[in-house]
């Protein structure tokens, strides 16, 4: 089966499009979502905007991929 999972991280977002056990696939992108996290510990609005660019990228990726699942884990 073809998966497609996306790894959201304080500093990159990767994809990984495999089928079955084998990855076919991967796309880093540095993303920077943690970049500048200010004593209030708020993600800044430009970082969210570059993940959420890079996710919608991924996403579509998936698509044409013709992916059954798309996976997405956060790890900030």
């Amino acid at each position: 089966m073809r998966i497609a999972v996306i790894d959201i991280g304080s500093n990159s977002t990767r994809l990984m499009l495999a089928d079955g056990d084998t990855a076919v696939e991967k796309i880093s992108v540095i993303t920077g979502l943690a970049k500048n996290l200010g004593e209030d510990k708020l993600l800044k609005d430009e970082a969210v905007e570059r993940c959420f660019n890079a996710v919608s990228f991924f996403i579509k990726r998936a698509e044409e991929y013709k992916a059954k699942k798309i996976l997405s884990f956060a790890n900030i």
